[in-house]
């Protein structure tokens, strides 16, 4: 007979760890999706609305804009993956994990900043 085991902690951490991941995954398939949707309106705006119409070059159409904001945000949330990792790898070091979020965080605001001016 199994001595009376008390698993919760550890169950309960495991299925928290997996509902965040998945959360997580699917947060980045629709930003992912979306980034898709901008890209196709912005290519068939310049290749098929204006077609020989190089007049329609010199203004930049509204999908691109956000595509350029939506790109940084996409890339800040990879990167905070990457962050995850190389905490995991460097058994919890947190000079390089805060080396990674400062660089992510500086190159997101950074396209933030460059978008906003555009």
């Amino acid at each position: 007979m199994l001595p009376n085991l008390d698993l919760n902690g550890t169950f309960g951490a495991f299925l928290i760890g997996v509902v965040i991941s998945a959360a997580q995954v699917s947060a980045l398939f629709a930003l992912r999706c979306l980034h898709s949707i901008l890209s196709t309106h912005a290519i068939y705006y310049y290749t098929i609305s204006n077609y020989l119409n190089p007049t329609a070059l010199l203004n930049s159409v509204w999908s691109l804009t956000v595509l350029l904001e939506l790109s940084a945000i996409l890339i800040f949330v990879v990167h905070i993956f990457y962050a995850r990792r190389v905490y995991y790898v460097s058994r919890g070091n947190p000079a390089l994990v805060f080396l990674v979020l400062a660089l992510a965080s500086a190159h997101c605001g950074t396209s933030i900043v460059i978008t906003v001016k555009a």
